[in-house]
């Protein structure tokens, strides 16, 4: 499910007779078998999902696959799909040099807005820099930029998240302070590097879309950039670079 954005069962949350049957039940009983040879270990299972030749499969479906899987159900390509909400938080944190990679340790406080005031201690609000997975979660009191991305209520159990578009998540990636915050200091630490602009703007569209970019991609922002920095300081053009890159759908989305 989470490897490939679609499990064997589709109802990862029920397994029974009202549950959706498996796709593939020849492998999922030769990953059962090996899961149970392999003394239970999960990165052995994991590690064998993601060196197969599914796992690699590009997005593209052949006309065949359209005409005869049109919901992808066998995988015969890959599904694109959009990261989960503390995926898209950690990925921010850590393009912008900031994640703290710190394994365990206590919880941290949200950072108190209007609509989390009241619920407890306030935190900071890049969440002490840590993991998504290390912010603190209470029932009457949810992060409101995870939220907008879905991040169930953990009041109730859900086995396949919610994965939509709407617009307040474009409205969110837009307004967010600390969205806003992580694009500033993306962009302060540009600023400081050596290098061209162009050569700068490469590297931030590497790291943040895990390609490379073209020339137009390249020229388009380093326009965008001399544009913002007339305005005022060098480091805020490449932050209203680093904002328009945690933008783009490339950013939050799997291909």
């Amino acid at each position: 499910h989470h490897g490939f954005g679609r499990a064997i069962v589709a109802t990862a949350d029920d397994f029974g007779h009202t549950g959706s049957p498996p796709s593939h039940p020849e492998i999922l009983e030769r990953l059962a078998a090996d899961f149970i040879a392999d003394d239970w270990a999960v990165k052995r299972l994991l590690r064998r999902l993601v060196t197969t030749r599914t796992f690699r499969a590009a997005a593209a479906a052949s006309p065949e696959a359209h005409a005869t899987d049109p919901d992808n159900r066998l995988l015969s390509h890959a599904r694109p799909r959009r990261l989960e909400a503390e995926a898209i938080r950690d990925a921010m944190l850590a393009v912008s040099g900031e994640l703290d990679e710190t394994m365990g340790g206590p919880g941290i406080d949200l950072h108190a807005t209007g609509k989390t005031e009241g619920a407890g201690p306030t935190g900071p609000l890049d969440g002490a820099r840590r993991r998504s997975l290390y912010l603190r979660s209470r029932r009457n009191s949810f992060d409101p930029f995870l939220e907008v991305c879905d991040l169930p209520k953990p009041s109730t159990t859900r086995g396949v998240r919610d994965a939509t578009t709407s617009p307040t998540q474009a409205l969110a990636l837009l307004n967010a302070p600390f969205v806003h915050e992580q694009a500033a200091k993306w962009g302060a630490r540009v600023a400081a590097e050596e290098g061209d602009h162009a050569a700068r703007v490469r590297r931030m569209l590497r790291a943040g879309l895990a390609r490379e970019p073209d020339a137009a991609e390249i020229a388009a922002l380093v326009a965008g950039r001399a544009a913002a920095a007339a305005a005022g300081a060098p480091a805020e053009g490449y932050a209203d670079v680093a904002h328009a890159i945690f933008c783009l759908r490339e950013f939050i989305h799997v291909d």
